[in-house]
């Protein structure tokens, strides 16, 4: 595409046909688009840059979380199993209590009886 070129007035003028006007209309028109396409795409890129740290920073805390709720758990296992061991003790020294008694009231019963017979 070379325009004529023309001095009108101490400027220069350049003057196309119209079927180079249409071309360079085109070129604009595309030109255009194009950097609305860019500024979109870019504009996306900065949504979805912000999602991913977003994102990013979510995984981090759920691992935190499931670190914590791990420990938790496992303190909680070693207090079940530490409950376990305090029944169990009192089950046993409340068998022996209970022994203990029927000893005393067999004993008491004797010791009564003697002493009525007597």
């Amino acid at each position: 595409m070379t325009p004529i070129v023309q001095q009108l007035n101490e400027d220069t003028i350049f003057c196309f046909t119209i079927a180079q006007s249409k071309q360079i209309a085109q070129k604009i028109a595309t030109t255009h688009y194009c950097d609305s396409v860019v500024t979109v795409q870019e504009e996306k890129i900065g949504l979805l840059n912000t999602l991913t740290v977003n994102k990013d920073s979510m995984i981090t805390h759920l691992k935190w979380k499931m670190t914590n709720l791990h420990i938790i758990q496992q303190n909680n296992e070693l207090s079940m199993g530490h409950y376990e061991k305090t029944i169990q003790l009192q089950e046993k020294l409340l068998k022996r209590s209970k022994f203990h008694k029927v000893l005393l009231s067999i004993g008491l019963g004797v010791v009564t009886t003697i002493a009525i017979i007597k």
